[in-house]
């Protein structure tokens, strides 16, 4: 028996906001999952994968490799105006029932617990943890919460984003370039940018997705 630990990824359409159909909405669904699979493939173990018609589920390596992916697929989605949740939570899985094609019927500790959380619908957080570790099992507990505390934070503000908020926070977290370069690509000046920015509460945004990247990565050297 070879048992190895897995960050996991679930995540569910809670409803859709401008999707004209549901075949135009399931549609949106299997093409961003799939482009998701194919960019990132280095850090999927086993793909996401649709499993009851509107959620998925996925193992990566480590678990901010899952909020990476959590964070990029609430941005493609909140585009197609398709709100979505997702849960990140760790599981033991045994090589031999490992599958790398396909995460549906996984069987491994911590997957019931996760998906339990995902099945709460009254939690308004887009970005929900279940971590089991071993060890500092308080330690651990704490951690759980302030990352659920600052999930809900992110869901709040991305639920007040405008269109064009959406589309410039999306920009400048895809670009390399100054602030200076990316007005010019957005056909703005650097003052019209910051004050989008500002109001997007992209510094806040931005501090909690490097809190939690700090925070998963330590629970991630914790057996």
């Amino acid at each position: 028996m070879s048992l190895k630990t897995y960050s996991i990824l679930m995540g569910d359409i809670i409803s859709s906001r401008k999707a004209e159909s549901e075949v135009d909405l399931y549609t949106d669904f299997n093409n961003i999952i799939s482009k998701i699979n194919k960019d990132y493939t280095a850090t999927i173990v086993s793909p996401l994968t649709i499993t009851l018609g509107d959620e998925f589920q996925a193992l990566t390596e480590k678990l901010d490799d899952s909020f990476l992916l959590a964070n990029i697929m609430r941005i493609e989605f909140l585009k197609k105006g398709i709100d979505m949740r997702f849960v990140i939570g760790t599981t033991i899985v045994d090589s031999k029932i490992l599958n790398k094609k396909n995460s549906w019927n996984m069987m491994g500790h911590g997957l019931a617990e996760a998906r339990e959380l995902l099945d709460d619908k009254k939690n308004k957080n887009s970005y929900r943890f279940s971590i089991k570790k071993d060890n500092d099992i308080e330690l651990i507990t704490i951690i759980g919460a302030l990352l659920n505390s600052l999930g809900l934070s992110l869901t709040k503000i991305e639920n007040k984003w405008t269109a064009n908020q959406l589309a410039t926070i999306e920009i400048v977290k895809k670009s390399n370039a100054s602030q200076i370069e990316v007005a010019k690509k957005l056909k703005k000046s650097r003052y019209t940018l910051l004050k989008a920015l500002k109001s997007a509460q992209s510094d806040i945004y931005d501090d909690h997705i490097a809190s939690i990247n700090r925070a998963l990565k330590f629970l991630d050297t914790l057996k």
